[in-house]
């Protein structure tokens, strides 16, 4: 029960189950029940509104954005007592972030190099080929990370496999501050993972690039979840950044509004996450972050959240083709302004 003790709202016990509001939709009477399957000795939850079920860690890693795995019952307490984190008045630097690796300047090299040249990388590369373009793939610089590479950056704990596509998250300044993980089988139960030590919140995927690359459509900024979204918008003309996960940075994100703002360049801003329900939670609280801490200089932008039907993402999406591309900028026009309701962005 630590988890429910730590995030539900009217957490209350009755007969022999617990009842708290259902955290995935609008819910004003607790219909969200958590019980024990007695068989697996497993703590459940299912709602009987929204139909949305799973296990405790299904719920930790809503609330946190960290995946644990079963058998990990001690991180599942660690991670469930942290204290909540608050948004901040000021991003630190690299150099100020604790337990953050410190990465050789060369290895993102290397890594590039053994993405096109080494035959451990064929699989990689195929898989980076038939989805994006060789000139994309080599702009964000997308790698691959053998054994031997690990051995000699002295990156033994890092657990990436041989299945694994490495995306470089770079910092404003071009600094190397922790590297992506992607499945390339699908096989995994995670699709992206870090590399240990990387603190994602306090950066945003693509900002490395975003003035060489994305100048030209500064006037609409996309924010998306994941790095291949990212990728995908760049092939199709659109400037986005990515928060790799639905657990926002929000000052982050007012942080880079504030800096296009001022620049008198930007008009649109688009909040662009996947269609499911934690893509579409997290939407939902930015939007209403943004909404209730304003700022002088964001009166000239337009603010908008786009929905996308479930199991969509901007990178599915767009991928299906020029028609799409069209549906998908119509869409930005069209989509929801922030200061429409819960119910109705949930619709």
């Amino acid at each position: 029960m630590d988890v429910a003790q730590r995030f539900l709202k009217k957490l209350k016990k009755i007969g022999a189950h617990h009842f708290a509001e259902c955290p995935f939709h609008d819910d004003n009477t607790p219909s969200l029940c958590l019980y024990t399957n007695r068989s697996l000795e497993e703590q459940k939850f299912y709602c009987f509104s929204c139909q949305k079920g799973g296990d405790s860690l299904d719920l930790l890693e809503y609330f946190t954005g960290e995946k644990v795995f079963p058998g990990t019952s001690s991180s599942v307490k660690e991670i469930a007592q942290k204290p909540k984190e608050v948004p901040v008045d000021r991003i630190p630097s690299p150099d100020e972030i604790p337990g953050s690796t410190e990465f050789d300047p060369m290895l993102i090299t290397h890594m590039e190099s053994e993405l096109w040249a080494s035959p451990e990388a064929q699989k990689a590369l195929s898989y980076a080929l038939s989805r994006f373009s060789p000139n994309t793939i080599k702009a964000f610089r997308l790698g691959f990370l053998s054994r031997k590479l690990k051995a000699n950056f002295k990156l033994a704990n890092f657990k990436f496999a041989d299945d694994r596509l490495i995306f470089p998250f770079l910092s404003k300044d071009q600094r190397l501050v922790g590297l992506i993980g992607r499945d390339i089988t699908d096989s995994h139960e995670c699709k992206y993972i870090f590399s240990k030590g990387f603190q994602k919140r306090f950066f945003l995927y693509g900002e490395n690039l975003f003035e060489k690359y994305q100048k030209v459509s500064y006037s609409t900024l996309f924010l998306v979840e994941g790095p291949t979204d990212v990728l995908a918008c760049f092939e199709h003309g659109f400037s986005a950044l990515a928060t790799c996960g639905t657990a926002i940075n929000f000052v982050l994100v007012k942080n880079w509004l504030k800096k296009l703002a001022l620049m008198n360049s930007l008009k649109r801003f688009n909040i662009c996450f996947d269609g499911d329900i934690p893509g579409r939670m997290a939407a939902i609280e930015l939007s209403k972050y943004l909404k209730e801490n304003p700022a002088n200089w964001m009166f000239n932008i337009d603010l908008r959240k786009m929905t996308l039907s479930n199991q969509q993402d901007p990178y599915t999406f767009l991928k299906k083709g020029l028609s799409y591309r069209h549906s998908f900028l119509s869409e930005c026009y069209y989509s929801r302004n922030v200061e429409d309701s819960r119910a109705a962005a949930e619709a």
